[in-house]
């Protein structure tokens, strides 16, 4: 769990948000004028300074308080005669995190409708990478005749086995996600993996599909080559390939291990 020190814990806010900023980077400052600060200690003291001028220039009067007040304690813990730099460094760090949210008005958006919680910029960016994933499917069902994959796979079982992969990895991000320990969420982060695991999903279970329909591979007498009576292929068998490729993150490296070098 995060070591970081709620922002509710921050010293009283009864000065202006900009008096509270310029007393903290005063704090900063001196303190970066020390000659008895390692390189690494200065280089942080001087990027939590450049972000509190920074946060001096946010116009949200709400955001721009509750960063203050977070900066302000940053700036405590640093002035005190034996500071914690690795608590700062975290700080500084979900510090600048709220910071860049912030700036950006489409995250700012997904956090404030979500009241802090993962959940929005998760579907967000689920629902990125199912019109992804749709607009794939679309096109090879397009020109399915013309790419003749009629005679190596039918277009339902591709259809299930491409709606499988993206229900695993879903299942797999959200049970991820609202897993403890969760003291902080960084929305950017959550919505780029959102669309990296449900693509990284769908290539997977393509992957293993090819591999299995080569016959090369055999994973518990499961075959899907065209050749011989062993052949099993079918709703239930793509639906599997596709869910455990996006639920598991063992499953496909697991397969191709099994490839011959």
């Amino acid at each position: 769990m995060s070591s970081i020190p709620d922002a509710a814990q921050a010293s009283p806010f009864t000065e202006g948000v900009e008096d509270t900023l310029r007393r903290a980077l005063a704090a900063l400052s001196d303190k970066a004028k020390q000659e008895n600060l390692e390189e690494p200690q200065q280089q942080l003291l001087g990027k939590l300074i450049n972000l509190g001028e920074r946060i001096s220039d946010v116009r949200d009067g709400a955001a721009k308080t509750s960063l203050a007040e977070q900066f302000d304690r940053a700036a405590s813990l640093v002035s005190e005669k034996e500071p914690n730099m690795l608590v700062v460094q975290e700080l500084f760090e979900e510090l600048q995190v709220r910071y860049n949210w912030q700036r950006s008005l489409a995250m700012r958006l997904m956090w404030d409708l979500g009241q802090g919680k993962p959940i929005v910029p998760a579907i967000v960016g689920t629902l990125v990478a199912a019109l992804i994933v749709l607009g794939v499917a679309t096109t090879i069902f397009i020109c399915w005749d013309y790419l003749q994959l009629e005679e190596t796979v039918q277009r339902r079982d591709l259809g299930i086995l491409l709606f499988a992969a993206v229900t695993g990895s879903i299942v797999s991000q959200y049970q991820a996600l609202f897993s403890p320990p969760a003291s902080f969420y960084d929305p950017g982060t959550i919505y780029t993996r959102s669309i990296l695991k449900v693509v990284i999903a769908v290539v997977f279970a393509l992957a293993v599909l090819a591999v299995l329909m080569t016959g090369v591979v055999d994973v518990a007498g499961l075959s899907l080559s065209n050749t011989g009576e062993t052949g099993q292929r079918g709703p239930a068998v793509m639906f599997l390939i596709g869910f455990l490729s996006g639920f598991s993150e063992k499953f496909a490296p697991g397969i191709f291990e099994k490839l011959p070098s």
